[in-house]
């Protein structure tokens, strides 16, 4: 805690300006840190002339710390309550004493100020937080447009592109030829995109016997592989090492080829969005049942939590026997829904 003395210069220009121009490190429960009696009757005096009036203000003190505070002992009401000191309490040590004696007038400040008596505010409070940060602890970045900041949607869907360069269109041609092979009969190539400004090859692999679609890592391995050997083979090695090859499956909540999927993957629940009749886009968690010749599918309500009406308890017999009849043509996108 530090203590502040003004010598006995005007008042009126202390108060005028916030620099204070001595400071004396000292402990305000300590006896010898006390002024002088003959301080004290000093100080008594000068303040029946000048009205004087502690120098920080009270809208200064922030209601987190009330510890801030200012005391002056230069009142006549704090004269009166002072308590007699004894001759060895106001020993010690002289240049401490030495200025006690000139003091004026006192003010007890915080840790948390300055020199100058400016008040220094914690770094981690609520206004020195960050606008731009998002709810997880990171900054929003709104500059970022999709896979890489490249314009790219990071899931697509099922789609099949070169990015119009010829390294592009070989890369394709292998990935292809490697999915004929036998060893690779129960995969399909989910989705292959070539980033040009990166010089990155993206494919997701489709397991066709597995009931996610996702293949294991056997699969990847192999496809990789093969896929790199084809590259250096047709581009040259210094050519296909500057390309970056990422392999990988659909995904969990993988999008939806329509209306071909919607068979495959019928005993799992979807995120289904669709058109509703008044021209606005719906999203529910449905189960697929079957569509007629006249492109009508036909849907029921899935049993996951989303759609409970109270956590824990299973869909009623009213939502059970519920029936959604969706055109296919305003089925707008449909994904595989992952309930946890």
């Amino acid at each position: 805690m530090g203590l502040i003395t003004q010598p006995s210069s005007s008042w009126r220009a202390c108060a005028a300006r916030p620099v204070l121009s001595r400071t004396v490190q000292c402990s305000m429960l300590l006896p010898h840190c006390r002024p002088s009696p003959a301080a004290a009757a000093a100080a008594h005096a000068t303040s029946r002339i000048h009205h004087m009036q502690p120098l920080v203000s009270s809208s200064l003190i922030r209601p987190r710390s009330l510890r801030r505070h200012c005391l002056c002992q230069a009142g006549k009401k704090q004269q009166q309550q002072q308590q007699p000191i004894s001759d060895k309490a106001t020993q010690g040590p002289p240049d401490v004493t030495n200025q006690m004696e000139d003091m004026e007038d006192v003010i007890m400040i915080d840790e948390d100020e300055d020199d100058e008596g400016v008040l220094l505010f914690d770094e981690d409070e609520d206004e020195y937080k960050d606008e731009d940060e998002g709810e997880d602890g990171f900054l929003d970045d709104e500059d970022g447009e999709g896979l890489y900041g490249l314009g790219v949607e990071d899931d697509p869907g099922p789609e099949l592109l070169t990015g119009n360069v010829a390294w592009g269109d070989k890369a394709l041609q292998l990935a292809q030829a490697i999915i004929e092979r036998p060893e690779n009969s129960n995969l399909s190539l989910y989705l292959f995109r070539v980033l040009v400004p990166n010089k990155t090859i993206e494919v997701r692999l489709d397991r066709l016997d597995d009931v996610y679609g996702s293949p294991d890592v056997d699969d990847i391995e192999r496809f990789s592989r093969a896929l790199m050997q084809g590259l250096e083979a047709e581009l040259g090695i210094e050519v296909a090492d500057d390309i970056a090859l990422e392999v990988s499956s659909p995904g969990a909540e993988r999008t939806l080829i329509i209306p071909q999927d919607l068979d495959r993957f019928k005993e799992l629940p979807m995120r289904v969005e669709f058109m509703s009749e008044v021209g606005k886009v719906n999203t529910l968690i449905l189960k697929y049942l079957d569509r007629d010749d006249e492109g009508m599918s036909s849907w029921e309500l899935a049993d996951v939590k989303a759609n409970q009406s109270q956590k824990g308890r299973p869909l009623s017999k009213k939502q059970r026997q519920q029936r959604y009849s969706i055109p296919v043509a305003e089925l707008q996108r449909v994904r595989i829904y992952v309930d946890f």
